[in-house]
């Protein structure tokens, strides 16, 4: 029921999704691509050198039906990282925390009682917030009420060049091969009532 939620009220906020049919393109033959290995994407400290591997023995199973597999350099993805960590950051809390779940200046459908919700919870349950959205939003608050905005403004400048520089590598490649997120997943369970540093670091 949530998942047939989520869908029906992600086709109300962007209708694009209604007219696309992803599931078109499987078991299409891959004759005609050329997947492009992101360099800069792999030998991340602190994550484990499986992850690389497995990524990059998956990308070369394609060669296998037909593809062509190259690694490529984006010498500006790493600092990708950073840039979106600002965005996220402050953008996130002025769309989601300011914003009461749902922000501002985007096309599509505002579900009042839901914003109305979050608004009066957000107030009266505060203090049941996980540790991790306590840090966001501690964080962001200093970020936009201490800077007025203007690391946010500045990443999003960067995030323009950022992407030029991902337009210009696609016309080398068809694809751009990495692997989903970079750290490694934390060894669980926690241990009972771990100290806040050890379950921050392990979310």
């Amino acid at each position: 029921m949530k998942c047939q939620l989520i869908r029906s009220l992600s086709r109300l906020i962007n209708p694009q999704l209604n007219k696309t049919n992803f599931y078109s393109s499987l078991g299409r033959d891959v004759n005609n691509l050329t997947l492009g290995v992101v360099q800069e994407e792999f030998g991340w400290e602190g994550r484990g050198v499986d992850t690389d591997r497995i990524v990059k023995e998956a990308a070369l199973n394609f060669q296998k039906l037909g593809a062509k597999v190259r690694e490529i350099p984006i010498p500006l993805h790493r600092d990708g990282y950073h840039i979106w960590a600002v965005i996220c950051n402050d953008g996130g809390f002025q769309q989601v925390v300011q914003g009461n779940g749902f922000g501002t200046g985007w096309k599509g459908y505002y579900p009042t009682s839901a914003i109305t919700f979050f608004a009066k919870a957000g107030k009266v349950l505060a203090d049941n917030f996980p540790d991790t959205i306590k840090q966001f939003i501690l964080l962001a608050h200093y970020m936009v009420t201490r800077y007025q905005g203007r690391y946010y403004a500045k990443a999003r400048n960067q995030m323009s060049i950022l992407c030029q520089a991902y337009d210009q590598a696609l016309k080398e490649v068809d694809l751009l091969v990495m692997p989903t997120t970079a750290p490694s997943g934390k060894a669980l369970p926690l241990p009972e009532n771990p100290a806040r540093k050890e379950f921050l670091q392990a979310c």
